[in-house]
């Protein structure tokens, strides 16, 4: 991504000063102010946060390279990446090294944005990663044949509902009886959904960076004219257990608990219809959970970058590592043979085309797996 001149400084200073973009912070020096790592991975892999700074700081001047996408998947995205680098660290000198302190950032922004950076002839990102319906994506995927992106799936992220761990009525939410019972356009009571739970009013929670109304109204749910909104996904769960009638509606895995420690919140198990068997959100349960509330992962590669070789290894690397990288980041998995078909579509794309300042990084994961000529890369069961 290029950063010359002022327009450059003032657009980057523009998007550090947006907490809602880059989670932002009070401390200048905090990695959360960072697209180039987290707080999981400089405790993970026992980062120099002062050092990554320092490199992030100078990058504003230079060139670097830049995914944008939606902020769910951006931890699993940067996280992985450190584990990419930490696969080929052995095969690089240590100045290669230091500079991939700001040779990868994630910038994150409304799916719509990113459609637009993305699907661009032009588009300065190396890639972009969306979080889609599937029927949704194939039906009508975002770029047309002329954009030269090249989409590959990653995992998989659940809807579900949550509630504080005060509550302890809800047993089950049958999709069919909410939708039915929100049509009616007033505020919705939990005796609306379960005639022997209280006849409190619902208070409905969302977070700012879902499109929750989208999500809703495909289950053919009406959107409550009343909600409270959090800031972001972790904000939500702890702020959940305010109030004993609180409903969160998001993204979730049941690994969040053990995660968000300290957090008194329960996931609610859903039913598609009022008699159908209780479904908990989770991998084992991928091919039973509703199809509506099942969302993938999709990372698209911009194939006419310069610098499409580092984007491209490395998502070779996430797929040839998917089980461990996406557990990793509560992130479901793909399916084995899933993820041997995006394989075989990856290895249809493969260029040999490198920039001089990403060539080494190549290069060293290219040598450490094997990979002679992009356009026969073996496939690693």
């Amino acid at each position: 991504m290029k950063g010359e001149g002022i327009r450059r400084r003032i657009l980057v200073a523009t998007l550090l000063l947006l907490p809602f973009f880059l989670q932002g912070c009070k401390n200048s020096s905090s990695v959360g102010m960072n697209p180039f790592v987290t707080e999981d991975s400089a405790e993970k892999f026992s980062l120099n946060k002062q050092e990554i700074q320092k490199a992030y700081d100078l990058s504003l001047s230079k060139d670097y390279l830049a995914v944008i996408g939606s902020q769910l998947p951006r931890s699993m995205i940067l996280n992985s990446y450190w584990r990419f680098l930490e696969k080929i660290s052995s095969g690089t000198q240590p100045e290669t090294q230091q500079g991939s302190f700001s040779a990868l950032g994630y910038f994150a922004a409304p799916s719509l944005t990113v459609i637009k950076k993305i699907c661009t002839p032009d588009s300065p990102y190396i890639g972009a990663v969306m979080v889609r319906l599937q029927s949704v994506e194939l039906a009508t995927p975002p770029c047309g044949p002329g954009s030269g992106a090249i989409r590959i799936p990653l995992g998989y992220s659940m809807r579900g509902f949550i509630v504080p761990s005060t509550n302890r009525f809800a047993t089950a939410i049958p999709l069919d009886v909410l939708a039915e019972a929100s049509k009616s356009g007033r505020p919705l009571s939990w005796s609306d959904i379960n005639p022997q739970w209280p006849k409190r009013q619902i208070r409905w929670v969302f977070n700012a960076q879902t499109d929750f109304k989208a999500d809703l109204k495909i289950m053919g749910i009406r959107p409550p004219d009343q909600y409270l909104l959090a800031a972001n996904y972790n904000r939500s769960f702890v702020n959940v257990a305010n109030n004993p009638d609180n409903l969160l509606f998001s993204p979730t895995t049941p690994s969040l608990k053990a995660r968000l420690k300290g957090a008194q919140f329960r996931i609610v198990p859903i039913q598609a219809e009022r008699n159908s068997p209780p479904i908990a959100p989770g991998a084992d349960a991928l091919n039973r959970y509703p199809a509506k509330l099942v969302r993938t992962i999709y990372l698209y590669i911009n194939s006419r970058s310069p610098n499409r070789c580092i984007i491209g290894d490395f998502a070779d690397f996430m797929l040839n590592n998917n089980a461990r990288l996406m557990n990793e980041s509560n992130v479901i998995p793909l399916r084995p043979e899933e993820r041997i078909q995006a394989l075989l579509a990856l290895q249809g794309h493969r260029h040999d085309t490198l920039k001089d300042d990403t060539k080494s990084l190549c290069r060293g994961y290219q040598e450490s797996t094997h990979i002679r000529d992009p356009n026969i890369t073996p496939i690693r069961r």
